[in-house]
């Protein structure tokens, strides 16, 4: 996490707990992505990747993004380092 955040680079993850590092512990980030899909194949998270891509772009940086299999939430970090 303080990789990407060094590089300005979101994270892409399956992992739950970088939720609590982003809210309970506050760490540091330049975004999260949280993907919770019910298939979790390579090509099931890429055609997620991709709609994400093409209607959130410009939402993304910044914020904490969870994909589940029926939306789509974001939540943006103005104070983020």
């Amino acid at each position: 996490m303080d990789l990407a955040f060094r590089q300005n680079r979101i994270l892409i993850t399956n992992d739950k707990d970088f939720g609590e590092l982003v809210f309970r512990l506050k760490l540091p980030h330049k975004g999260i992505m949280l993907f919770r899909l019910s298939d979790d194949t390579y090509l099931s998270k890429l055609l997620k990747f991709k709609q994400v891509m093409k209607r959130f772009k410009t939402k993304l940086s910044n914020s904490f993004i969870v994909i589940t299999d029926k939306k789509i939430r974001i939540r943006k970090f103005e104070h983020v380092n």
